[in-house]
């Protein structure tokens, strides 16, 4: 992991260092033409911020458990149906005549959704074939493409926040993405008085070096994200887990099942060490038989439904046995002889 042993402190310090540097050129005679500038290309920046947000918390949260209970073709199937409508949706728009812009890009949406959304029930119905166990059905299958992983995640911010409503899953999941993937586009294309499109000419400025540093301003926004995407941990030092929860929530990411699958919890024993450690050392200690008292508290932690370590008789069992030897006075004489 990139920067693991640097301080969070120095870490801090650095960033706002570059951040103040860059902020300087604010403080020279064209720094209020910057100011207008970089603030309208800021626009652009704050949508895609937010729509990074809105996605990462309604569609890419909780993902490695998407895939598994919904299998990956069903999980993509139905990101292409919603976010391939928009696309397509948004180059009729702000492609076509506007006298036929309006009704075609309606239509070209509508057409690519409902046939991606055939696209997925047919791998959900594959799905489905697939679970002989009964665990769901055609309709909590649906439920769970919709709103599985946003009213998991709404659940869990209610025990901090409180209640939160029904109305803000669908509007994360089913809306605010879109609606700011329209806003982007249609401010990428908009004009100005003369016809010219805004980016790249906006308020009559220069090209150099103002238009050109407000672009970039967007582009690094891009390079950041995308950087992140790539190489995930190097981000990873400025966004440490603060409390056990967020531990807990980092670890069962971190812990993937041998063939790749979704993430698995922990099992740990009474005194807090992995249970597939414990088996483990078993399986080393039955190689080895010379050493058998790690092996007798190894078993004697995985333990039966009932707390009872498991090939042992039961309290019942025990009882009896014990019971029996009471009643028995012939093994006490013979005791008795022996001794």
């Amino acid at each position: 992991m990139y920067f693991e042993k640097v301080p969070r402190f120095w870490l801090a310090l650095g960033v706002s260092c570059i951040g103040f540097m860059f902020s300087l050129i604010y403080c020279t005679d064209a720094g209020l033409n910057f100011l207008d500038v970089i603030d309208f290309y800021i626009n652009f920046v704050m949508i895609l911020v937010g729509f990074f947000e809105a996605f990462g918390s309604a569609w890419a949260y909780d993902i490695p458990g998407q895939l598994e209970r919904q299998g990956k073709h069903v999980v993509y199937s139905f990101m292409t149906a919603n976010f391939g409508a928009v696309i397509l949706g948004c180059i009729l728009w702000f492609g076509l005549d506007p006298d036929v812009a309006v009704w075609a890009g309606f239509v070209g949406y509508f057409l690519w959704y409902f046939a991606g959304l055939g696209i997925t029930h047919y791998f959900i119905m594959k799905q489905l074939d697939t679970d002989t166990e009964g665990n769901w059905t055609l309709q909590s299958m649906w439920y769970e493409v919709y709103f599985g992983n946003i009213v998991s995640l709404r659940d869990r911010m209610q025990e901090v926040i409180g209640k939160v409503p029904f109305i803000w899953c669908i509007l994360m999941k089913h809306f605010i993405p879109h609606i700011l993937i329209i806003l982007f586009v249609n401010l990428a294309q908009s004009k100005t008085d003369t016809g010219e499109a805004l980016l790249g000419n906006y308020g009559s400025y220069s090209m150099q070096p103002y238009q050109i540093l407000g672009i970039l301003v967007v582009v690094f926004t891009l390079v950041l994200f995308a950087i992140g995407a790539i190489f995930p941990d190097l981000y990873a030092p400025l966004a440490l887990p603060q409390n056990e929860d967020a531990k807990m929530e980092l670890e069962k990411y971190e812990n993937k099942t041998a063939d790749g699958g979704a993430p698995s919890e922990k099992v740990l024993d009474e005194e807090g060490a992995p249970m597939d450690v414990v088996a483990e050392e078993i399986n080393k200690k039955k190689e080895d038989p010379s050493d058998s008292a790690p092996v007798a508290v190894a078993v004697a932690i995985m333990l039966d439904e009932e707390g009872t370590p498991e090939g042992a008789p039961t309290d019942k069992a025990a009882a009896e046995e014990t019971t029996g030897k009471q009643e028995d006075p012939s093994d006490e004489k013979s005791i008795e002889q022996d001794a």
